[in-house]
Formats: structure tokens, C-alpha cells, sequence
């Protein structure tokens, strides 16, 4: 993929980071995918190998596919790139150039040519040349002796204060969690937005913003997220919550997982314990996390000492003398320890 950088622009605006600072990098992500899919299917026959093949005639027959894809994620994040009161379209002005496989000679070969499809950063990176064509056309109209490598700078800059303005800006209060209320409701992680329920029954989804606590830090965290005005939820995004998690450290909240289709995945004698955070999956919190975890729920009046202890008591009854639950049925009864401690020594009520 070919992108021209001669805009004089250091730093690309509109990155995963970015987006998922304002809670819209899961939309994208998923407008790639889709795209995606579009250039692997016309892609199969040749194999990826493209011998004697034009390129821009295959780019030609799914270019207007693409637009109609990025249109509506244009017409949501319209903030991102002006402030101008107009609605903007995916028009083929704007997407002319727009590349999502680029072709290239392998070292080894004079007459293979392969072709690639570009990765999330660069599909982003395209949307961003792609929205500033629209909008410069506009600004033609009104300064035509503009050019147009400082009115990408201009845009760059633009989405760069949209996410300082309307992102989370991570300021950590430590010691005043109690000065800022937390979110009281869940947090619904989905995979796909467009597939939940408030969506396929064109419900108002708004931006929001859910206060949670990050136990690493001792203070609160705003993470961006989605609001159903209707159904009183607020959703985040799978790819939001796994950057934040990876950025922040470990977010306390409640939280309920989105299953394929949109729908809530109710497992089976799940816990609100598990809701919170808690796990002993292999691999996953070692036992320091999960005594902590614990620790902190209850110093932080999450969940109480009864709900831990009978939701550890039922798995362990329940799993006790199944050999794969082993390792967990040993990590469940360490912890059940742990917290009867605590209530000995007076620690937590």
C-alpha cells in the first residue's frame, strides 16, 4: 500500500490509541474487517498471486462496495475531522485513491507479483487521506489557491483535539475515589455493536463516558464507552476494553460479555464475583491477583465477605471431584482461606 507522505505530518492522527481513547476504535476495526472480507473473496482466485493482473481495475470493481461501507461510520464520526455543520459523505472524489492491497515484487522472483492487504493502521490511515479529499474539495470552493498538504496538517491537528477534548484524558485521582461517584450500572462488552439488540431496533446509542475504579492505581478512570437511552445500558467495545486494560492496568466494574450475535452471554451459574473480575483460568490471575482482587472488593464495599465466600464454597462443591477442575478447586479453597483470615484478624466485616 502506497500512502504519500509528504503532507508534513510527523504523526498520524487517527490511530487505534486515538480511537479508542473516544470509544469509536471498535466501529473501525469492524468496517476493516469488513472491507477486508471484501478484497480476501475477489482475492481467492488468484491465490495471491496477481500475474499479468490490473490492480487499479480490481480496486475499480470494489470501490464503490467500500464507500458504501465507510459511509455510515463517516456520517458518526463526522467530530473527528471538522467542526463545520455539514454532512459528509463517502463519495468516489474522496476515495479516488484509496488503496486497501498493495502489490509488490518478491526478491526471489522477476516474474511473481504479489499482492497484500494492508494491516488496521494502514486501512486508518487511508480513511484519513480518503475524509480529507472530501473536506478539501469543500474548502476549494472557498479559497481555491488552497493547497492541500497544509489542510491535512490542519485536519491531523483537529482529530488530534477532538480525542484531547472529547476523549477520557486519563487524570488519576488517587486517594479521592469517593469524591467522584462510579458507574453503579454493568458494563456490557460486545464484539460488534451493530449486532446488539439496540441497534437492530434502531435505538438512541449516545456516547458516554462510565466512571470505574482501577484498583492498580487507587483511583477512578473514565473510559469512553456507548449509552442506550432506551434500555438504560452502557456497552464499550471488545477492542476498547482490552486497550484500556493493557493501558490503565485492571478496571473494577461489573461487567457482562456480549455474545456473537449481540445478546447477553448468560454462562451458566456465573457470579456477580465473576462479573467483578475474579477468575482462576489457567494462565490467568495468579494467586497475589486474585487475593488482592478480593481485598479490594471488599475494603471497597463491591461485594460482600457472604457472596464470596458461598459463590467459592458452591464451585468447590460443585467441582470438587471433577479431575480437570483440579487446579481451580485447589486455587478456590486457597482463596476461601484467605478471606475466612480476614474476617479472623478483623480486617473486613
Amino acid at each position: 500500500m502506497t500512502i504519500d507522505m509528504s503532507y508534513g505530518v510527523k504523526e498520524w492522527s487517527l490511530t487505534p490509541a486515538n480511537l479508542a481513547e473516544i470509544g469509536e476504535v471498535d466501529e473501525f476495526y469492524e468496517t476493516y474487517l469488513k472491507i477486508r472480507e471484501i478484497y480476501e473473496d475477489l482475492l481467492a482466485p488468484y491465490a495471491n498471486e496477481c500475474k499479468a493482473w490490473n490492480g487499479q481495475d480490481y480496486d475499480k470493481q470494489v470501490r464503490k462496495a467500500v464507500m458504501n461501507i465507510c459511509d455510515p461510520v463517516l456520517l458518526r464520526n463526522r467530530r473527528l475531522f471538522t467542526n463545520d455543520d455539514i454532512i459528509l459523505h463517502a463519495n468516489a472524489y474522496g476515495f479516488e485513491h484509496f488503496q486497501f492491497c498493495y502489490y509488490e515484487l518478491p526478491e526471489d522472483s522477476i516474474l511473481t507479483l504479489t499482492c497484500r492487504l494492508c494491516d488496521f493502521d494502514g486501512f486508518l490511515r487511508e480513511f484519513q487521506v480518503a475524509v480529507t479529499r472530501i473536506l478539501y474539495r469543500r474548502r476549494l470552493r472557498e479559497k481555491p489557491q488552497y493547497k492541500f498538504e497544509p489542510f491535512f496538517q490542519e485536519v491531523n491537528t483537529h482529530i488530534d483535539l477532538v480525542v484531547k477534548q472529547w476523549g477520557s484524558n486519563q487524570e488519576w485521582h488517587a486517594g479521592k475515589l469517593v469524591n467522584e461517584p462510579l458507574t453503579d450500572e454493568p458494563l456490557y462488552k460486545y464484539e460488534s455493536l451493530i449486532s446488539t439488540t439496540c441497534h437492530r431496533e434502531h435505538h438512541k446509542v449516545e456516547p458516554a463516558v462510565y466512571i470505574a475504579a482501577s484498583m492498580d492505581r487507587e483511583s477512578i478512570i473514565r473510559i469512553p464507552c456507548h449509552y442506550c437511552t432506551e434500555c438504560k445500558k452502557y456497552y464499550i467495545g471488545a477492542i476498547t476494553y482490552s486497550i484500556f486494560m493493557k493501558n490503565y492496568g485492571r478496571m473494577v466494574f461489573e461487567k457482562y460479555v456480549m455474545n456473537s450475535e449481540g445478546w447477553e452471554a448468560k454462562l451458566q451459574n456465573e457470579s456477580k464475583l465473576h462479573r467483578l473480575g475474579y477468575n482462576v483460568i489457567k494462565d490467568g490471575m495468579t494467586e497475589n491477583e486474585r487475593q488482592s482482587l478480593l481485598l479490594w472488593l471488599l475494603d471497597h464495599k463491591r461485594i460482600t465477605y457472604r457472596e464470596i465466600s458461598e459463590t467459592l464454597e458452591w464451585n468447590i462443591r460443585q467441582f470438587e471431584n471433577s479431575f480437570p477442575h483440579r487446579f481451580a478447586v485447589r486455587e478456590w479453597m486457597a482463596d476461601q482461606e484467605y478471606i475466612s483470615r480476614l474476617v479472623d484478624s478483623e480486617r473486613v466485616k
